[in-house]
């Protein structure tokens, strides 16, 4: 412990290093202590199973186990992602991703092609994305019965992030869009921006929000900008919120329309719509926030960057 304590006096280390040290120091004390009593060594052991993280283990092969200390060895099971998706010749057949979905149901038995579903979910373009725990690929993609109803499946699916953009000129188009995020950001080409949804324009505003899909890398970097540059504009961005949250009341799992008691305000936490606002001169206030009494409470109620009951919501949907 010593030996660390000066270690970090003498190179002012970042709070990672610093831990990894202790951890050393304590490994090495705790091994000497050991075998200075005979006992099994473990220490080591059981450091290592601290700092492994899940992402880590559930990266590896299927057979990998996670020893958890005093307690049994569990099985990570690695899954694979799997989208079903209309094929080109069955335009008009398939109008929504229940269509296909139903279809789907009844063309395939996860007996026959060895599928262990995890979870079944509705994406867009009228698809379908499975996560199992096990499939015969194989089996699934050459299924007649499937090719017979102008399906097909695409393996080891890897959805891109979305992200919405505030303050957009209303008089660009989606191509545009793209277009001079690509060019004044200098991120990739807009073959890597995809505009997923374009809100309506207010009466009497020049300017809406755009929600868009990016690759991660796109992703990482606009959102650490917070801002990004369109035209003559410097615009907001943030990630996409995908947690359902009223707009009218701001709290969770229901939408504004079924809703019918008191508004707050989702800018200065007052009695009205976030839309009626009057204040928007003023610092934001979340309500969320203040109700619940967290430290930081200056911002927008829908800023998923700084909202900490958000951001929390957002990571557990």
């Amino acid at each position: 412990m010593t030996t660390a304590y000066i270690q970090v006096l003498a190179s002012m280390h970042t709070m990672s290093s610093i831990k990894n040290m202790m951890h050393e120091e304590i490994g090495k004390a705790c091994s000497n202590f050991l075998k200075s009593t005979g006992a099994r060594d473990r220490s080591t052991e059981l450091i290592e199973v601290n700092r492994a993280s899940y992402a880590n283990i559930a990266s590896k092969d299927t057979t990998d186990k996670m020893r958890v200390p005093r307690g049994p060895s569990v099985k990570i099971h690695k899954t694979t992602n799997i989208a079903i998706d209309p094929t080109d010749n069955a335009v008009g057949k398939y109008t929504s991703s229940q269509d296909t979905k139903d279809t789907v149901l009844k063309a395939i038995d996860p007996c026959k092609v060895g599928l262990k579903v995890s979870r079944l979910t509705k994406i867009r373009n009228n698809s379908i994305r499975i996560e199992a725990c096990e499939v015969d690929l194989g089996k699934l993609k050459t299924s007649p019965d499937l090719r017979a109803a102008s399906l097909e499946v695409k393996d080891e699916v890897k959805l891109n992030p979305r992200i919405i953009i505030h303050n957009i000129p209303a008089e660009l188009t989606d191509d545009e869009i793209k277009s001079q995020l690509a060019k004044q950001n200098e991120e990739g080409t807009e073959k890597d921006i995809k505009v997923v949804y374009r809100y309506p324009l207010h009466p009497g505003k020049q300017y809406s929000s755009c929600v868009l899909e990016v690759r991660s890398e796109t992703r990482q970097k606009f959102v650490s900008m917070e801002r990004v540059f369109l035209s003559w504009s410097a615009c907001r961005v943030a990630d996409h919120v995908t947690v359902l949250q009223c707009y009218k009341c701001l709290s969770f799992g229901h939408l504004a329309k079924n809703y019918t008691n008191d508004a707050h305000c989702g800018h200065c936490s007052e009695n009205h719509e976030t839309r009626q606002c009057n204040n928007r001169n003023k610092t934001p206030n979340c309500f969320n926030c203040k109700s619940a009494k967290e430290s930081n409470q200056f911002h927008t109620a829908f800023d998923v960057n700084k909202c900490s009951i958000l951001k929390r919501k957002n990571s557990l949907d």
